[in-house]
């Protein structure tokens, strides 16, 4: 999310004018079955050490508005709030269903929904429920080379 920030920052003044809200527990262990932080699984060398860590790194852009806590209880935050770009990475796919479910009618018709791990080997349940979701809600989502899923919200859609 640093680069897109930084490259968005400097390409376009409406960058600023904008709310990017980055939800996360921002603690560094790795996750059990249920996406709970799990100490005595270790730390995850992806993740960030610590929430001063993350804020300081986004201190630049006064934009950008950490939401530290769980999800989807942690989403009150934006609630009613119009949602252009939705990158969804927790590594839970139930939770993260539950969360794009809630979002659903906060998201604008034709944004970009970017799923992490989406057709990625070892994540066939990340792939089965949003597949599942897709299918009801009437779109489809493209698989990258990389095992991303991209969709756009449809316009015919609420």
């Amino acid at each position: 999310m640093s680069a897109i920030c930084s490259d968005l920052s400097s390409e376009t003044k409406e960058f600023q004018n904008r709310s990017i809200y980055l939800f996360d527990t921002f603690i560094p262990y790795r996750l059990d079955s249920s996406g709970n932080p799990d100490e005595s699984l270790g730390i995850n060398p992806n993740y960030s050490k610590s929430f001063e860590e993350v804020k300081e790194n986004f201190a630049e852009w006064p934009n950008v508005i950490l939401v530290k806590g769980g999800l989807p209880g942690t989403l009150i935050a934006i609630e009613n709030q119009p949602i252009s770009f939705i990158h969804i990475d927790l590594n839970s796919p139930s939770i993260e269903i539950q969360c794009l479910t809630q979002l659903w009618h906060q998201i604008l018709p034709g944004a970009p929904i970017l799923i992490d791990d989406y057709a990625y080997t070892g994540y066939e349940d990340t792939l089965a429920r949003f597949n599942e979701f897709a299918d009801k809600m009437n779109f489809m989502i493209l698989t990258t080379a990389t095992g991303q899923g991209i969709a756009f919200k449809p316009s015919h859609i609420k």
